[in-house]
């Protein structure tokens, strides 16, 4: 105990409670102080293409069709797909049209408030309490007046204390007491006083223009009518009012509104296209037309395509009735009138969930992990895929919580900075981060140590035992290497029913009332450590926790993770059900295979590379200059595509 050192040659154990038991550490000893450094990050198994990652690993940005776009606070995005976002995700808006809407550009990135699959808000902060305001956007400006009576009559009147709207406004009322038939709904100035407006019905609709065999197929409401996927129906639009027609992915060539019926119709003519009051004519799949249907609009147009005249049909242009409020409920209080879309809708854009970056510190290929740190973004998704900065190497993360706190046998760390740690140390995590830093091991040996900066203190340190993944560490949590550590050394020591008790309980000089018990031979306690090469009772073999063997079986079994190959010159496959025969002395990663050897295996990557090469030159084969006419010619393969095979005087056989 207290960092003391015990070394047994030929000793002995008999009978007891405890065999060896190693306590403590040497309380005087300057400890060698450091922290968890990044983050592990695993990827699925046989996914890794390309080799090892190096320098920085990412997600790609994922794409989302926007749907519209509220010019609230916060702004609110409606996707066309679910969206599959999830609280503070980092997204971005691009490209975006039209040009007015240029500051909610790409280069500003917000983090998601999901409300539903296909609707979230944007933020300014990861912790979601400073909204986007997108009231301004799109040189949007606001007019808003409060109302103080609306009428039961026909046409409806509301009463305000003063205006400035005038005829063919188009209004929206909001938060009316009462009268609730009025809530959320859109209106046409049609006559007015200083402080009196006589409001008809108008619409703010949007549209989805989608193609179904030879049609044009419609979906939404135009004029108090609903429509639901209609084939090339005949629609109404009112004056004053503004429709946003949507262009599905299903239709080929342009949208546009013309003066002209089917018959004068003219492939890409665009003859009689009507542009009073529109806004991206000659839409395309993906895109948006948008008119705010002018007082003077024709009392019929047409909606067209550029490349057929059977999607076609008829819009007939009309004054919108008056509102009938007489049948409404009685206005009590409150609500108010907007002048509302002034400046330009959104006519188009996507949204990107932004991925994440990182910087890989190791990649332990055959844990099918990263470690990594300096995080940008939101994190790594399960599922997604991951890439180095030039795309060549990559892998598919693992499903579920693919970046996660360390574990496992090797670990990063950081500032040591005032001596390099050494293998032999034994490190123990401490309770500074709400932890109790206690696992079922409590301090890990270091094996090795690699990737050492005096500067930053950094290091990557290998463990002779693994950390559990019940018991991570998360990054900054404090670590302590002590060296004075309390140890015990036996040599060919003999451990003797161990675990079966006091001299009451062993029943001494007979045989012992309860069984030994293994785990009781060594115990290591704060710190201390066994280190022993022994048999028991039993006479089986051990040494240490790596290498033991059963004499009753004869099964020896090794720690796999303490297994290393360097040391070897030749392997032999026997117990585990193979034949003896070769003995293999390597483990080859050339390409082209081209040692021929019997005693090296060639890992995978070397078997793709060769299997890759072998086919890409398949297609480049041609006849020897010596074959005969009608002679079939293979070389290192059968499967061919005769196209691909040339006569010696260069002409294709094809």
């Amino acid at each position: 105990s207290d960092g003391g050192f015990i070394r047994a040659l030929n000793g002995n154990n008999s009978y007891g409670r405890y065999g060896a038991v190693s306590y403590g550490f040497d309380s005087t000893e300057t400890t060698n102080n450091g922290t968890v450094r990044g983050y592990s990050l695993d990827y699925k198994d046989g996914t890794n293409i390309g080799g090892d990652f190096q320098g920085i690993v990412q997600s790609p940005d994922r794409l989302k069709q926007v749907s519209y776009v509220n010019r609230t606070s916060p702004i609110r995005i409606g996707t066309k797909t679910p969206h599959g976002m999830e609280d503070g995700r980092l997204v971005r808006i691009d490209p975006i049209l039209p040009a007015s809407w240029a500051a909610f550009d790409e280069t500003t990135k917000y983090y998601a408030d999901v409300i539903d699959s296909n609707n979230f808000d944007l933020y300014t902060n990861s912790a979601l309490s400073n909204p986007a305001d997108g009231t301004s956007i799109g040189g949007r400006s606001v007019t808003q007046v409060s109302i103080t009576d609306i009428t039961r009559s026909n046409p409806m009147t509301a009463t305000v204390a003063s205006h400035s709207f005038d005829s063919w406004d188009l209004l929206r009322i909001q938060n009316v007491g009462g009268m609730t038939q009025v809530n959320n709904r859109h209106f046409s100035v049609f006559g007015n006083t200083a402080s009196t407006i006589d409001l008809r019905d108008a619409d703010h609709s949007h549209i989805v223009m989608a193609k179904s065999g030879g049609d044009y197929t419609l979906t939404g409401s135009m004029a108090g009518v609903s429509h639901s996927a209609a084939a090339d129906p005949a629609v109404t639009m009112y004056r004053g009012s503004k429709y946003l027609f949507d262009v599905d992915s299903s239709v080929s060539d342009a949208f546009y509104l013309t003066t002209q019926d089917s018959t004068s119709w003219g492939a890409s003519s665009f003859s009689g296209e009507y542009t009073t009051g529109v806004r991206n004519s000659r839409a395309t799949a993906g895109g948006r037309l948008v008119i705010l249907v002018d007082s003077s609009a024709p009392s019929a147009l047409y909606y067209a395509n550029s490349g057929t005249n059977s999607m076609h049909g008829a819009i007939t242009v009309q004054d919108p009735p008056n509102t009938n409020a007489t049948s409404y409920s009685v206005y009590t209080s409150g609500g108010t009138l907007r002048l509302i879309d002034s400046g330009d809708d959104l006519d188009s854009a996507q949204i990107f969930a932004v991925g994440a970056r990182a910087d890989v510190i190791d990649h332990q290929p055959g844990a099918n992990k990263l470690i990594i740190d300096n995080i940008i973004g939101t994190g790594f998704i399960g599922g997604d895929s991951i890439s180095d900065s030039a795309g060549i190497v990559t892998a598919i993360l693992a499903d579920s919580d693919p970046a996660h706190d360390q574990y496992g046998f090797t670990m990063a760390f950081t500032g040591f900075s005032t001596y390099k740690p050494k293998a032999g140390g034994s490190l123990q995590f401490e309770a500074n981060l709400g932890d109790s830093g206690y696992d079922s091991i409590g301090s890990y040996v270091i094996q090795t140590v690699s990737s050492y900066d005096s500067a930053t203190g950094n290091a990557i340190f290998v463990f002779s035992q693994e950390k559990l993944e019940q018991r991570p560490a998360p990054k900054g949590q404090q670590v302590k290497i002590r060296y004075n550590y309390s140890q015990a050394r036996l040599t060919g020591h003999d451990f003797l029913n161990i675990g079966t008790g006091n001299k009451t309980q062993t029943n001494y000089p007979g045989d012992p009332n309860q069984p030994p018990a293994q785990a009781n031979e060594v115990v290591e306690l704060a710190q201390g450590r066994v280190y022993y090469v022994s048999t028991d009772q039993s006479g089986n073999f051990r040494v240490g926790n790596y290498f033991r063997i059963d004499q009753a079986t004869g099964r020896a079994t090794l720690d796999a993770s303490a297994f290393d190959l360097s040391g070897l010159t030749s392997l032999r496959l026997g117990s585990i059900g193979a034949q003896l025969g070769a003995s293999i002395n390597e483990f080859s990663t050339d390409g082209t295979l081209s040692g021929n050897s019997n005693f090296a295996v060639p890992t995978e990557q070397a078997v793709r590379t060769f299997v890759e090469a072998k086919l890409e030159g398949a297609s480049s084969l041609s006849l020897p200059a010596n074959a005969k006419s009608g002679a079939l010619a293979t070389e290192l393969f059968m499967g061919f595509d005769i196209k691909d095979l040339n006569k010696n005087d260069g002409k294709n056989l094809k």
